[in-house]
């Protein structure tokens, strides 16, 4: 075969598969925002392709099922965000860092940065957490599973004090502030009456991360009957000595 015949081959190959591309994006963005909107639940396969102007047929090609495409349109925006934290939290790991700050600022920085330019698909993210839809839900979680396995292992290294137990509820909440910060800053903005820059991602994770630093560090609450803390890395699933302890 010839080298023009090659190229023409190419550019028919490229034309051909830019077409189904831009479709799987229109869907992808046209469920983006209805689920902003009003929530993945209560949003028809017939209005997202409606405004995408596609067939439900488009739909089962790209994606196969509804669950599929919500769990695309999440992984398109939180892959890169947490692969940022995972190379971030691998350098601090291969340089040896030992601090604790650290840790949270690779877990935080990334997403306060990200929620500075995505407000809608921040508002979205918000939306999922309270889906009555336990199925929404898990699929929201299941982008995390990693993230959530590598750092509550690094954090609980630098906590040792603490417990398994003690390390995903301390994190629960450091999630929990996290959220807050990044969707609801004009709140203080307007609550300070513009004495806190609010507008400033760095500043926000730095006295996010303070904050939070000082909560994995202080002692487990008097009177705690929980299991004693675990030796070595610690996943999300329960030890054997765990259970045995409990």
């Amino acid at each position: 075969m010839s080298h023009t015949r090659r190229a023409a081959n190419a550019v028919e190959h490229v034309a051909a598969d830019e077409a189904p591309r831009d479709t799987k994006e229109a869907l992808l963005d046209a469920a983006e925002e209805l689920f902003e909107a009003q929530g993945a639940s209560a949003t028809s396969l017939r209005a997202i392709t409606e405004r995408a102007g596609a067939n439900i047929a488009a739909v089962n090609y790209h994606f196969g099922s509804k669950d599929a495409l919500v769990l695309a349109v999440l992984e398109r925006r939180i892959r890169p965000l947490n692969e940022e934290r995972l190379e971030w939290l691998d350098r601090l790991e291969a340089e040896g860092e030992d601090d604790l700050e650290s840790v949270l600022e690779a877990l935080m920085a990334p997403a306060l940065q990200y929620a500075e330019g995505c407000e809608g698909f921040v508002r979205l993210l918000g939306r999922l957490h309270f889906e009555a839809d336990v199925r929404v839900r898990g699929l929201l979680l299941e982008n995390f599973a990693e993230v959530a396995r590598r750092f509550v292992a690094a954090i609980h290294r630098r906590a040792p004090h603490l417990t398994a137990t003690d390390v995903l509820w301390r994190l629960h909440f450091a999630i929990g502030a996290m959220a807050m910060t990044a969707t609801n800053r004009e709140d203080l903005a307007l609550f300070s009456r513009g004495g806190c820059a609010t507008g400033d991602a760095r500043e926000a994770t730095a006295r996010l991360v303070e904050f939070l630093a000082a909560g994995f560090r202080a002692p487990r609450a008097a009177g705690d009957a929980g299991p004693a803390p675990v030796s070595g890395s610690l996943s999300l699933e329960p030890s054997g000595e765990e259970e045995e302890s409990s």
